[in-house]
């Protein structure tokens, strides 16, 4: 277990930080989101797609649909061996295209947030692909 530790530690702390980040979204998207005057616990943001809320919302919810798909492949990218080196430098990329997706969609960077989207998205599938090819 230890050896895997080692191997994987990168994997594991940028997993706990993507953790992390969808943790904030959501508290940062609640605080702009609840209080007199704003919306309703669980009910979606009304706002425009250009208002703050609704960006911040929008963000969290695309890093919770990212979170799955990306930690099962990492779970079984681990489990059948793939080089540690390979999947920490992936795991890496997709905390900090994560991250940056984040800060974009907040700020309204749509085409700067369309690339940090996609690099997770391309971070995924490159571990997917390679998680493929070692079980054949």
């Amino acid at each position: 277990m230890t050896d895997l530790l080692v191997t994987y530690k990168t994997a594991f702390v940028c997993a706990t930080l993507v953790v992390i980040l969808a943790v904030v979204q959501s508290l940062v998207g609640a605080a702009f989101k609840f209080g007199p005057g704003k919306g309703v616990a669980g009910v979606p943001v009304g706002d425009s797609p250009g208002s703050l809320p609704f960006r911040l919302e929008r963000s969290h919810l695309n890093t919770v649909e990212n979170i799955g798909t990306f930690g099962l492949i990492l779970i079984l990218a681990i489990l059948v061996g793939v080089p540690g080196s390979w999947v920490n430098g992936v795991a890496l990329v997709f905390l900090v295209a994560r991250g940056a997706h984040f800060l974009c969609y907040a700020l309204g960077l749509a085409p700067v947030r369309t690339l940090c989207f996609a690099i997770g998205i391309f971070a995924t599938l490159a571990l997917a692909i390679k998680t493929l090819l070692v079980l054949l």
